[in-house]
Formats: C-alpha cells, sequence, structure tokens
C-alpha cells in the first residue's frame, strides 16, 4: 500500500479495495476493502476496516478466522499496530470497526500502511 496516499485525497472517504497477496506462490487470498480518511485538524488517520470476502480457508473445517492488523510505518519503523476483531469461522467477514493513528500532516508523506489479513489460530 505504498502508493496509497497518492490514490485518495485524504480529506474525504476514500473506498479502496485490494487483493489480498500472500506469500506463497497462489495468489487467490480474497479481497479487502477499506476507507481512509486524514483529518488535518486532529492530526490523525482514520483506517475502517469495512470486509473481507472470498477469503481462502485456513482451518480443516473448510472456514477461517480472520482478522486485520494495520500498521503505521514511519520511515521503515514501526509506529503504532492495531488490530480488528476476529470473526471466526467466516470466508466473508463484515468489521466496519474504524482505526485511529495520530499522524502529524508533515509525516503523511513518508508513512506507510502495512495490512494484513491473519487467521486467529495460526502463527
Amino acid at each position: 500500500m505504498r502508493d496509497l496516499f497518492d490514490k485518495s485525497d485524504l480529506y474525504t472517504w476514500t473506498e479502496y479495495t485490494m487483493q489480498i497477496v500472500g506469500s506463497q506462490e497462489k495468489n487467490d487470498f480474497g479481497d479487502l476493502l477499506l476507507y481512509l480518511l486524514y483529518s488535518p485538524n486532529e492530526q490523525k488517520l482514520y483506517v475502517t476496516v469495512a470486509k473481507a470476502y472470498n477469503l481462502r480457508p485456513m482451518d480443516i473445517t473448510g472456514a477461517s478466522d480472520p482478522y486485520v492488523k494495520v500498521e503505521q510505518v514511519y520511515r521503515g519503523k514501526r509506529v503504532k499496530l492495531r488490530k480488528s476483531s476476529c470473526k471466526r469461522a467466516n470466508l466473508n467477514p463484515v468489521y466496519h470497526e474504524t482505526l485511529e493513528y495520530d499522524l502529524p500532516l508533515n509525516q503523511v508523506a513518508e508513512t506507510n500502511i502495512l495490512v494484513q489479513v491473519m487467521d486467529w489460530d495460526r502463527l
């Protein structure tokens, strides 16, 4: 998501759907819908994790227990990590959870957001 700030003016809610890419060769991990908003007055970035769909089954039961990790990275260093709730046995979870990050205006250009969809009972 390095170019995410280029896709958004950050002053209005921006909808962004991205494919989930894994470290394995297969690319069918599903999709994730996020909304972003930056408030210059509050100097905060709001990331709303809306939903994921078509997730790959990770459990022996054919389901998954997904949650979303959203990490704020400034100049290559982790600043803040937030997590969504875990949705048990769900391949199409709906979250509608907003995660809040302090982000001074002068750091916006050098800040990246790392988003990971994780399975609760996996490492």
